[in-house]
């Protein structure tokens, strides 16, 4: 169905061009052959009325000098064969009448017998005949021409001063052919189209002009309206492309937009994440700053502690008493070791002397003495030995107490030694955490940030939209270098059909209207080829990053439609034209290479926020001596807005 609507639709507008053509064909023919028409009149008006009228006034002007002359003498000699002969010798394109000396008898003329018709007939009416110039005929013939044309174009004969004397015989008339109608001559040549005469051949070679003149004029105007069409064909095409092209890229910056958007939101989030698990470190960093800080008091408190002190001497002194003890013990038991071999010694003695029975009553006593004074030393000695013995197991419980009491004190002091190390290695683990979540959440900020330079750098080219702070920034400059100066904001150019221009920024002069186009990308800014019709890219350290552009590859052909669009609008004729500028504005950090300004048009401008004013200040001096509208600064505004008294 929608084919057979397509095709229908297609056949319509074929057979609408060729009745087109058609009728400027008919058109160009009937110009053409009116104009010929005109010419051809021209020519047989020409022809009639002065040619042959000149010739004929020279023809006659001969024959008044020596037709009377012939025609006389031949009378004279009773010739009419002859008279007749001389009359016929003009081919009847003009009457000869000869009459008597009266005019009123017709004796004669010119054709009488050739059948033909005449054009001068009615002139064989003796009334008629007065109005027709003449020459008296004489007996003798006449020697002089008594009448004559001063000229070719003379429509009346003058006297001579000659005179011929002789009796009249008879006069001859001379008598103009009458010229046929127009239409009559145009009917004789169509009759006979390659008839040899010179007026047929110019009545041929107007008419063949007229064909090729209206062949030719038809050609060019074909050819005209031709690349007229393709012209339109090509700017509808280029229109449409730039608006399929400006929608594509408008979905695809909705899109973008909305996928940074997320990536934004999803940064913002995580560094928020980052932020909150920071913020719980550093609480738990400074709890454990303090639990370090207290851990470290009670280790000193532990170290520098009395009761410590105190165990510790206890513990030597313990020990010198216990030592003091074991070296009374040792000397007990060699004190007693010695009573032993005393005893011993004695003992044998004392048997040595029973045996011998040789000694006193009294040395057995003094033996039996000794003897029990060494065993009461023995048992003392045994008696102070098992004492120290028992004070040796007493000191030895005490030291392994103290001992104990100290390992334990100690113990615990390496318990807390290592629970020390081990929170200063969490607090240096967790500080370091948070550092690293702190330099994410700065990370994630910086692409957040990255993220909304972007976007806003896209949103400059979806038509309206908030202005971003580059935005800002610019117009800022404007109203305030330029307060006198109407600034519009996202002003929309689009004309008839046309899809939404909002340009950034128009600012109306005195003399030109500037469109100004925001691009907020900072680095190096270069076109990769001819800067005209290819893409313009920016180069930063880090990245190349393509500069975006809605009608158009590049910001320059977005001006440039901008402009033209607006240019349209604003016009009054094609004479009298306002100039329209455009400037494309990158940040001051930006460097625009010098290759983009040198091979653009000289209406258009590309360059850094701080050299704005001065490329608006050139632009209205160029414009001084191309505006011839002399409109006033409120008749430009009515212009851009359709509103008056602004």
């Amino acid at each position: 169905m929608v084919n057979s609507t397509d095709t229908q639709a297609t056949q319509t507008s074929n057979r609408g061009g060729i009745l087109k053509v058609l009728a400027r064909l008919a058109t160009t023919g009937i110009i053409s052959f009116g104009i010929g028409g005109a010419v051809t009149f021209d020519r047989y008006n020409n022809y009639w009325n002065q040619t042959i009228f000149r010739v004929q006034t020279v023809d006659f002007n001969i024959l008044s000098h020596t037709l009377p002359t012939k025609l006389s003498y031949a009378i004279a000699k009773n010739q009419p064969e002859e008279v007749q002969r001389t009359l016929d010798s003009n081919y009847n394109l003009f009457g000869l009448i000869i009459t008597d000396s009266s005019g009123q008898k017709i004796i004669a003329h010119s054709g009488k017998n050739s059948g033909r018709s005449l054009s001068w007939k009615a002139a064989l009416d003796p009334q008629q005949l007065q109005n027709h110039p003449y020459d008296v005929l004489l007996d003798p013939p006449p020697l002089f021409a008594q009448w004559t044309y001063s000229k070719p174009q003379a429509t009346e004969r003058s006297a001579t001063s000659l005179t011929n004397r002789g009796r009249v015989i008879g006069r001859v008339y001379y008598v103009r052919g009458v010229r046929p109608t127009f239409q009559e001559d145009i009917a004789t040549f169509l009759s006979n189209p390659f008839s040899g005469s010179s007026r047929i051949q110019t009545y041929a070679t107007t008419l063949a002009a007229c064909f090729g003149g209206t062949f030719l004029i038809w050609s060019i105007l074909e050819f005209i309206l031709y690349k007229r069409r393709v012209e339109i064909r090509i700017a509808r095409e280029k229109e449409e492309t730039l608006n399929n092209n400006n929608r594509i890229l408008q979905f695809q910056l909705t899109e973008r937009i909305h996928e940074l958007q997320l990536l934004q939101n999803q940064r913002e989030d995580e560094r928020n994440e980052f932020n909150k698990e920071a913020d719980k470190l550093h609480s738990l960093n400074n709890r454990l700053k303090n639990e370090i800080f207290n851990l470290r008091d009670l280790i000193k408190n532990l170290s520098t502690n009395t009761d410590s002190t105190n165990l510790q001497i206890e513990l030597k002194n313990t020990r010198l008493q216990s030592q003091e003890n074991l070296d009374k013990k040792k000397q007990y038991e060699q004190d007693i070791k010695e009573l032993n071999k005393k005893l011993q010694i004695i003992q044998n003695k004392q048997l040595e002397t029973l045996k011998k029975n040789e000694q006193k009553e009294n040395e057995l006593q003094e033996i039996q003495q000794q003897i029990q004074e060494i065993e009461t030393s023995r048992s003392l000695a045994e008696s102070q030995l098992e004492e120290l013995r028992s004070h040796e197991e007493n000191y030895k419980k005490i030291v392994a107490e103290l001992e104990e009491q100290l390992n334990q004190k100690n113990f615990k002091e390496e318990e807390l030694q290592k629970q020390l190390e081990n929170l200063q290695n969490s607090l240096s683990e967790y500080q370091e955490r948070e550092q690293l979540l702190e330099k994410l959440a700065e990370q994630a900020k910086a692409e957040s940030e990255a993220l909304g330079k972007e976007i806003a750098r896209y949103k400059e080219d979806t038509g309206k939209h908030p202005l971003n702070d580059f935005e800002v920034s610019i117009l800022n400059y404007l109203q305030q270098k330029f307060s006198d100066k109407k600034v519009f904001v996202q002003f929309d150019v689009g004309n008839g059909r046309q899809g939404s221009m909002s340009t950034d920024f128009i600012i109306a002069m005195n003399n030109c209207c500037i469109v100004i186009e925001a691009k907020s990308y900072t680095g190096k800014i270069k076109a990769i080829g001819y800067p005209r019709n290819t893409g313009w890219i920016c180069i930063t350290n880090t990245k190349i990053e393509n500069i975006n552009a809605c009608w158009g590859k590049n910001p320059y052909e977005q001006i440039w439609t901008y402009s033209v669009s607006l240019y349209g609008r604003i016009k009054i004729s094609n004479r009298n034209k306002l100039p329209v500028f455009g400037i494309v504005v990158f940040p001051k950090d930006a460097v625009v290479d010098n290759n983009i300004q040198s091979n653009i048009s000289n209406f258009y401008r590309v360059t850094t926020l701080d050299n704005l004013s001065t490329a608006i200040q050139e632009l209205e001096n160029q414009a001084r001596f191309q505006n011839k509208t002399r409109l006033t600064y409120e008749q430009i505004l009515e212009k851009l807005t359709g509103i008056s008294d602004q």
